[in-house]
C-alpha cells in the first residue's frame, strides 16, 4: 500500500510532532522530550501492527505534519482517509482521534460550526468508550471553538468539565490545558487578573510535568496579557523566557509568536522601526517553515503598523492584501474577515471611501456568518466611526449604515460618537474617553480591562467624579446625551465596582 513505504521515514518525525503540537493529541507528559531523544512511538511495537493499522498511523502522522505548517487541505485529506479506515475496521478509539483532529483543523480554518460538529462526535465516541483522558482533551478543544463563537458560557463549562476530569484521573496535561483555556476566556471577557492566575497555574503544572513547549506557551500568553495591560517591561521578561525555551528546542513556530509579541510591545511604545524588525523576522520564519496561517498573521501585523503607527496606508495595503489572499487560500474565515476590515481602514485612510465601505461590509458579513462576536463588534465600530466622520456619502448604502447604527445602539449604552463637541470641559473631565471605556466594558464584557484602563490612563483630575454638573456639555452635545447622569454612573462603575 502506498503509505507503507513512508513508515520508516516517519518513524522519528512522529514523536517530534506529538511534542511540538500543543493543540493536537499528545503523549503523556512523562514522555515529552525534544525530537530524537527517545524512540518514536511508531517504532515501538511496529512489527506487531497490521498493515491497516500501520497505514492509519502514517495518515495520522502526515495529517499532523501538514496541520503543523498550516497546510490545511492536505491535513484534512489525510485525516479523512484515516477516518474512513478507522470506521471500516470498527476501531472506535482511532475514529475518535481522527474526528477530533478534523475538528481542530476546521477550528483553525475558522469554520467553527463544522469544528463543533466533528468535536462533538469525537466527544460522544470517547464517552461511549469510557476514555476519560480523550474526553478531557476534546472538552478543552470544544472550549476554544465556543470561545471563537462568542458562547463564553459553554466555553467555561467545557473547561470546568475538563478540570473535573483532570482531578479525577490525575492528568496534569488536561488540567494545564483547561487552565490555559480558562486564561484565554478570562482574557477575552476582560477579566485580566483571573486570566493571569489561570495562566500562572497552567505554567506551574507545565513546569512540574516537564512540558517545556507548554511552559513556553504559557509564558508567551502571560507576556501578551501584560502587554495588553500596559506593563511592557514585565511582558518582555516573560516573552524572553519563552523565547529562550523555544530557541533551545528550535521550535520555529513558537519563536515567531514571541517575535510578534515583542513587535507589539515596541509598537505600543512608539518604536515603529524596531517593531517592524521583529514583525519581519517573524514573517521570514513563517515563510521558511511554510506556516501559511502564521504568514498571514505577520503580514496583517506589519500592515497594521504601517496604517496605525506610520500612517502609510498605501504601504499597509501591500501587506493586508496578501494576508487576505492567504486567508482565502487556506479558507480561514476569521482571518479573512480581519483582513477585509484592515483593508477597509486602509482605503479610508487613502480617502477612497467607496472601496472602504465595500471591504468593511464584507468583513462584517463574514464575522456575522461565523458568529465571531468580537470581530463583528470591531467591524461595527469601524463602519459607524467612518459614517460619523462623514466618510460615506448619501449615495452609499444607507440602509446598511442604518442597520449598523441600530445594532450599535442596541449594544452600546452611551451613543457617543467621539465628536468632542462637549469639549473643552470647564473642569477638564475627559468625557469621550470615559464614555468609550464604559461602552467597551458593556459591549465586550471587558469589565476588568476597562476599569484597569480607567485607573491607568485617565488622570485623576480628568475622571468622572470631577464633574461639577454645570450642564455646559449637554447644551453642546448633538446626540442629546444626558452626559451628567452618565458620568455619575461611570463614576460608580469605575470606582465602586457597581454596574
Amino acid at each position: 500500500m502506498r503509505r507503507l513505504a513512508k513508515l520508516m521515514a516517519w518513524s522519528l518525525l512522529c514523536f517530534g510532532l506529538f511534542v511540538w503540537s500543543l493543540r493536537l493529541e499528545t503523549l503523556p507528559a512523562k514522555a515529552e522530550s525534544p525530537p530524537g531523544s527517545a524512540t518514536s512511538f511508531r517504532n515501538k511495537g511496529a512489527g506487531k501492527r497490521s498493515p491497516q493499522n500501520s497505514e492509519r498511523q502514517a495518515l495520522m502522522a502526515e495529517g499532523r505534519a501538514a496541520q503543523l505548517i498550516a497546510d490545511y487541505p492536505k491535513a484534512l485529506a489525510e485525516y479523512q482517509e484515516g477516518l474512513q479506515l478507522a470506521q471500516a475496521s470498527g476501531n472506535k478509539k482511532a475514529t475518535a482521534k481522527f474526528l477530533s483532529n478534523i475538528g481542530t483543523v476546521h477550528r483553525d480554518l475558522g469554520d467553527y460550526e463544522r469544528a463543533l460538529e466533528y468535536l462533538e462526535r469525537a466527544l460522544a465516541t470517547r464517552r461511549e468508550l469510557g476514555d476519560r483522558r480523550g474526553e478531557g482533551m476534546d472538552l478543552t478543544r470544544l472550549s476554544s471553538v465556543y470561545e471563537h463563537l462568542g458562547d463564553y458560557t459553554e466555553a467555561f463549562q467545557s473547561c470546568e468539565q475538563a478540570l473535573a476530569i483532570a482531578k479525577e484521573t490525575g492528568e496534569p496535561m488536561i488540567q494545564a490545558n483547561a487552565l490555559a483555556g480558562m486564561g484565554s476566556l478570562y482574557r477575552q471577557t476582560g477579566q485580566l487578573q483571573k486570566a493571569l492566575e489561570a495562566y500562572s497555574q497552567a505554567l506551574a503544572l507545565d513546569r512540574e510535568s516537564q512540558r517545556p513547549l507548554a511552559e513556553a506557551s504559557a509564558l508567551a500568553s502571560m507576556g501578551e496579557l501584560y502587554c495588553l495591560m500596559g506593563q511592557y517591561e514585565k511582558s518582555l521578561q516573560l516573552v524572553e523566557q519563552s523565547l529562550a525555551i523555544r530557541k533551545g528546542l528550535n521550535h520555529r513556530r513558537g519563536i515567531s509568536r514571541c517575535l510578534n509579541v515583542k513587535g507589539t510591545v515596541c509598537r505600543r511604545l512608539g518604536q515603529g522601526k524596531r517593531a517592524l524588525q521583529y514583525y519581519e523576522e517573524s514573517l521570514a520564519i513563517n515563510r521558511e517553515i511554510k506556516d501559511r496561517r502564521g504568514e498571514a498573521g505577520s503580514l496583517n501585523m506589519i500592515g497594521n503598523l504601517y496604517a496605525n503607527n506610520l500612517r502609510q496606508n498605501d504601504k499597509a495595503l501591500q501587506f493586508h492584501e496578501p494576508a487576505l489572499s492567504i486567508a482565502r487560500e487556506i479558507k480561514d474565515r476569521r482571518a479573512e474577515g480581519t483582513a477585509l476590515n484592515s483593508i477597509g481602514v486602509d482605503y479610508y485612510g487613502l480617502r477612497q471611501y467607496e472601496q472602504a465601505l465595500q471591504f468593511l461590509q464584507q468583513g462584517l458579513a463574514i464575522h456575522r456568518e461565523i458568529k465571531d462576536r468580537l470581530g463583528e463588534g470591531v467591524a461595527l465600530d469601524e463602519l459607524l466611526c467612518r459614517r460619523a466622520q462623514g466618510a460615506f456619502g448619501v449615495e452609499d448604502d444607507l440602509a446598511l449604515i442604518g442597520r449598523v447604527r441600530d445594532k450599535y445602539r442596541e449594544l452600546c449604552p452611551i451613543p457617543c460618537t467621539d465628536c468632542k463637541y462637549c469639549l473643552p470641559c470647564p473642569n477638564e473631565v475627559a468625557i469621550p474617553r470615559i464614555f468609550a471605556l464604559y461602552n467597551e466594558a458593556t459591549m465586550y464584557n471587558a469589565v476588568e480591562r476597562s476599569r484597569f484602563a480607567y485607573q491607568q490612563w485617565i488622570r485623576e483630575e480628568e475622571r468622572a467624579n470631577c464633574c461639577l454638573q454645570c450642564g455646559e456639555c449637554e447644551a453642546k452635545c448633538p446626540q442629546g446625551i444626558e452626559i451628567m447622569n452618565w458620568l455619575e454612573k461611570a463614576d460608580r462603575f469605575f470606582t465602586n465596582q457597581q454596574p
